[in-house]
């Protein structure tokens, strides 16, 4: 924002205002360029007014939807403790939702709730509902087992036909109460976030706005600021609204009664342990100290080589698993410099992979690859320098390291940072079930790494293959590396994994977009079986395989170095000098540092084309490292393309989607029996789900003076996400803003 030139002070005695004089009539005796800057500032107050309000509505809203949603859970509450008076095991609550068959074992309990409350389920039971009298509390306890009317087979059939079909049964089903508890729990405390966040833009831009008076009216000693900040600032929704503040109360009250048992403190600490910064001395530490012990072991071990090998049957097959195994834990360990760009970079790097809050420090996450390398390091010295060697052999070590990796993340024990052990494995169980699971960022983006890792995938059947033979000294020769359909298959499961990512979005989203990506992976799968025929036939630089192999490895090149700048970085747009306008990081020479080694490492393939048995495992390491550097080298831009689209689209927080779907509550139709027979011949089994509305509400009747009411619930829900469409908007696109939560990433 440009301001008048000091030497324009002279004209302060002309302009300078009077005791009962307005702004406007101030405004009126302005020079022009006093006029452009209030002009200016006229603008950025109308953008940032509308700008709130948009948000502040949206909360107001969000803020009703959580409180529907709690007195919704309190009917779901009352259920599920009327059904299981002694609590759910866990294990079973998670069978529950994963088997439809299990609503079985509800047929009973539901039986007894019938005996409750007036309503029947089918048109025979209509006729004499009336005549049903509802037991007392104490009389139902203690006669259960006894006294309950038992349902016929039809009805027993209908009951578990309808729980297992209708989506009302599915939502209300007790085994769902405690998910939906916890992810309730989730959504508050991202509301009050969003809350915190703005709360933040109203005081930054008050503060802005007076800091720009203060300046105008330091050059020009016109004293504009207290006249323009009453007349103008004051009479804006986002200077004098206290929605926000009020609503932030609120959430913190819901908080303490529905999740803290009325304890402020602790929820107010909770709510607010999202922002809070703590010192990570101790966690660099002992990320320093195992990386200081573990490295030195790995560089031994080198050393040790030259001296063992004659002594190791299949030294250089246990040279390639080690370098198989040390690739993935040397990029976890590089990945913490992708965290690190972002912090500096102010890249919401949690938002954009949906990392629960608060989430893990990236100072704290270098601990886990610092404790894999420094386990690795050992044992492949172990190896080499034949420690323990009449009793163990060296080819033992591997294989040790990675049993002690599958305890390492299966341990259920809270320690070694369990919750990011147990975070990574239901991503990596989403990106191995790439039909079944849903698609998010985070998914697609793990697949992505796992594709610059092919090296270390195949590498499994060769480890597998080595004991299988029990390490023979011509271990190329029983076990082929990259010549047998075996390795093919390995090679492709990451493509494979991407490919059917990309055909579910687009049958989830219907844009051609997928289908294009979708091709991207098919070429790369060609290229590896293409490249694995030619291996196996032997026919170096010349025959039929060859040429067709060469063919389709540019063209895959050149599709996926293509996409790689266009789509996954945004570079290329118009007057922006091969880049974008937008960029996250300062320094421009990065961008065309990416795009050079991006390309040349994308044709690395062409190295392979001098074929030669001499040093061709060797190359096949590095190629692989250079592989895994373009990768890490692509993170960067990669989750930088999405925050910047996240913010053209004001997304920071993410719109948890909430379940419950009720039919009509407040509407006397269900009470109609004309209605119900109208449902009833629409489908079989929608007035069930009215009778088991009826039966929530009759629980909520039967219990409003007993024990905890909905307003005490400590519980929420939310149910399956819809499909989300991933493709950010890219800078530069479009002008047109999306309102936050329509399109989340």
């Amino acid at each position: 924002m440009a301001l008048p030139s000091p030497a324009l002070g002279i004209r302060s005695t002309a302009t300078s205002a009077h005791p009962t004089e307005t702004f406007e009539e101030l405004y009126d005796r302005m020079e022009g360029d006093e006029k452009a800057f209030f002009d200016l500032l006229q603008r950025e107050l109308d953008k940032v007014e509308k700008f709130y309000v948009e948000r502040e509505q949206e909360a107001i809203k969000r803020a009703h939807d959580l409180r529907v949603q709690l007195h919704e859970l309190a009917d779901h509450r009352k259920l599920y403790h009327e059904i299981y008076p002694e609590g759910m095991p866990e294990w079973e609550a998670k069978m529950g939702r994963i088997l439809p068959n299990g609503v079985q074992s509800r047929a009973p309990a539901f039986n007894k709730l019938r005996s409750r409350f007036k309503y029947a389920f089918d048109d025979r039971e209509n006729s004499s509902s009336n005549t049903n009298e509802r037991p007392n509390k104490d009389a139902n306890v203690a006669s259960s087992g006894s006294q309950s009317p038992v349902m016929s087979e039809r009805e027993r059939q209908h009951l578990r036909l309808a729980m297992t079909e209708d989506k009302e049964h599915q939502t209300y089903s007790p085994e769902r109460y405690q998910k939906y508890k916890k992810d309730l729990r989730n959504a508050v405390l991202e509301f009050y976030r969003q809350l915190e966040l703005i709360k933040n833009y109203r005081i930054m831009n008050l503060t802005g706005f007076r800091k720009a008076l203060k300046k105008f009216e330091k050059v020009t000693k016109i004293p504009c600021l207290e006249m323009y900040t009453d007349e103008r600032i004051s009479k804006c929704t986002f200077s004098k609204s206290e929605a926000i503040d009020d609503l932030i109360k609120q959430c913190e009250e819901l908080y303490t009664i529905h999740f803290e048992h009325g304890d402020s403190k602790k929820a107010r600490e909770r709510l607010r342990r999202q922002q809070l910064e703590k010192t990570h001395y101790q966690s660099v530490f002992r990320s320093g100290l195992m990386l200081g012990i573990g490295l030195p072991a790995a560089i031994a071990a080198l050393v040790e080589c030259k001296f063992h090998l004659i002594e190791i049957p299949g030294w250089q097959g246990l040279l390639q698993a080690y370098g198989g195994l040390y690739l993935p834990v040397i990029f976890a360990l590089l990945f913490e410099l992708n965290l690190w760009a972002y912090v500096t970079a102010r890249i919401n790097y949690e938002f954009v992979m949906e990392l629960a809050r608060p989430s893990i420090d990236y100072r704290s996450f270098m601990e886990i690859p610092a404790f894999l390398f420094l386990t690795l390091s050992y044992c492949f010295y172990f190896s080499f320098a034949r420690v323990g060697s009449s009793n163990v052999d060296p080819t033992t070590w591997p294989a040790a390291w990675l049993v002690f990796l599958c305890v390492f993340w299966l341990n259920p024990l809270p320690v070694l940072r369990r919750g990011t052990r147990y975070w990574l494995l239901r991503v990596m169980f989403r990106v191995l079930t790439p039909g079944y699971s849903r698609v998010e960022f985070i998914a697609f983006f793990v697949a992505d790494e796992l594709n610059s890792l092919v090296y270390s995938i195949q590498n499994i059947y060769f480890i597998a293959c080595s004991y299988a033979n029990k390490w023979p000294g011509n271990i190329f020769t029983v076990c082929p590396s990259g010549r047998t359909w075996q390795y093919g298959l390995f090679r492709c499961l990451p493509a494979l994994s991407r490919l059917i990512q990309c055909l579910k979005r687009y049958h989830d989203s219907k844009l051609n977009i997928h289908l294009i990506n979708a091709g991207k992976y098919a070429s790369v799968i060609i290229q590896q079986w293409l490249f694995v025929w030619w291996r196996n036939k032997g026919n170096h630089d010349s025959g039929a395989s060859f040429i067709i192999w060469v063919i389709f490895a540019t063209i895959s090149a050149i599709y996926t170095c293509s996409w790689d700048f266009v789509i996954d970085w945004s570079l290329f747009r118009p007057n922006a000098g091969l880049l974008r306008k937008d960029l996250g990081y300062s320094r421009r020479y990065v961008y065309y540092f990416a795009m050079v080694s991006n390309f040349l490492i994308r044709f690395i393939f062409v190295w392979y084309i001098p074929f030669s048995s001499r040093n061709v495992r060797l190359r096949s390491f590095f190629f692989a490292l250079a592989e895994m550097l373009r990768r890490w080298q692509w993170n960067f831009f990669r989750v930088e393309t999405e925050h910047l689209g996240n913010a053209d689209a004001y997304r920071v927080t993410r719109e948890i989607p909430l379940p419950y779907r009720r039919v009509d509550h407040d509407s006397d139709d269900e009470s109609d029996p004309h209605e119900i027979e109208k449902l009833k011949g629409r489908s079989g089994h929608r007035h069930i789900s009215i009778n088991l509305d009826r039966l929530r509400r009759g629980i909520r009747d039967h219990n409003v003076n007993e024990g905890r009411g909905p307003d005490a619930l400590d519980a929420g829900p939310r149910g399956h996400a819809p499909e989300r469409e991933y493709e950010a908007r890219r800078p530069g696109d479009s002008q047109e803003r999306v309102p936050t939560g329509e399109q989340q990433v």
